[in-house]
């Protein structure tokens, strides 16, 4: 079983990255040629969700919230009491699901990756042709993080998947209300990307520079790594319901301390990454502003990396990640360009076995 799951794999990967590999015009760029490798990942997407991170506490309690908003009428629904949060677009989402006649973990979270998927393929459209969807998505799932939130942390898995669409949105260069809306569905499916949705907002309208947006982050990162910003932040984070029960030493020992470094490495590699590819190969007029988007968002992060799970503040930069890695390999050309393509996808394939879903699918570890 595992060598034919291996094959598939092969085969999936193999299908994502010939577009990116062939000379314009091809017929490999046409759009039936995305339809089986986005169906194979859709796929890996939905296993892992179902049958991954099987012992992880929060499954159990989204799927006992769940069954609560479920087994009630739409009203009543609203009026629960529920141990995560109560935002509207999370209990109608539940309750919706449940329409379908389900109440079972599996169900849930398959309803959660297929929407994170379809979010995420209809966000990057905007941006990229159909056969380059198929490798941005492929490097979502090598990263690791995508299947955590679409298989995981409920709630903030649909608030993502909103905010990534209203970023391509703004990339694309569509309406203030169209990417505001989706900027107002991710912020009532998880109450903490309010405060970042406000952020990226800002730095849209007043078209902040991208050297103004990496110092800003670099500031930022060194009262991160000195831990000053929990002196200056923290009376104001504690001031949040919501936020004060992370603040505590119990809980942030649990976590594995305050201002994680591997947080801020993990930050800084793909901005890092994104700063140089801009430079050695041809990259959208969008992609700065990206870039600039990231680093507004990560800077969310690093103000607020004192509190325990700040690593799911930080998701609201590395989402945005497989786009600022996958792009710019696009616009490679030359007799080099086909080489670094192969190499990237290597690294890749490496990350989505050590840390990402690949393992795990393929039979090589458990779920």
């Amino acid at each position: 079983m595992t060598a034919v799951l291996l094959l598939v794999g092969l085969l999936t990967v193999a299908t994502a990255v010939a577009p990116v590999l062939a000379r314009p015009g091809t017929v490999l760029e046409a759009w039936p040629g995305a339809v089986a490798p986005l169906a194979a990942l859709t796929a890996a997407t939905v296993s892992f969700a179902v049958l991954g991170n099987g012992q992880v506490v929060d499954r159990l309690i989204y799927t006992r919230e769940f069954r609560v908003i479920g087994g009630a009428d739409l009203v009543d629904a609203f009026s629960a009491r529920l141990g995560t949060g109560g935002e509207p677009l999370y209990v109608a989402f539940l309750w919706l699901v449940s329409r379908a006649g389900t109440d079972s973990t599996a169900g849930l979270y398959t309803a959660v990756a297929l929407v994170s998927v379809a979010a995420f393929v209809a966000g990057t459209r905007l941006l990229v042709g159909w056969s380059r969807v198929p490798y941005v998505l492929f490097t979502a799932l090598a990263i690791g993080f995508f299947t955590a939130y679409a298989g995981l942390i409920v709630r903030q898995g649909l608030s993502l998947a909103a905010l990534y669409v209203g970023v391509c949105l703004v990339l694309r260069g569509c309406r203030w209300w169209t990417w505001a809306g989706a900027f107002a569905v991710a912020s009532l499916f998880h109450w903490s990307a309010a405060f970042v949705v406000v952020l990226i907002s800002l730095v849209v309208v007043t078209r902040l520079s991208l050297r103004t947006a990496i110092a800003v982050w670099t500031v930022a990162a060194g009262l991160f790594v000195t831990g000053l910003q929990r002196a200056l932040l923290e009376p104001l984070a504690v001031l949040v319901p919501a936020v004060d029960g992370y603040t505590g030493s119990a809980v942030t020992h649990q976590y594995g301390g305050s201002n994680r470094l591997d947080f801020l490495a993990f930050s800084a590699v793909f901005l890092l990454a994104g700063l140089v590819l801009r430079r050695v190969t041809t990259v959208p007029s969008w992609y700065d502003t990206l870039l600039v988007v990231y680093a507004a968002a990560n800077t969310y992060f690093l103000a607020f990396g004192f509190i325990a799970y700040a690593d799911r503040l930080a998701a609201y930069s590395w989402y945005l990640a497989p786009l600022v890695v996958a792009v710019p390999l696009f616009g490679l050309r030359g007799r080099l360009g086909p080489i670094v393509v192969v190499l990237a996808t290597a690294v890749l394939v490496v990350a989505g076995l050590v840390r990402g879903p690949f393992a795990p699918l393929l039979g090589l570890a458990e779920w």
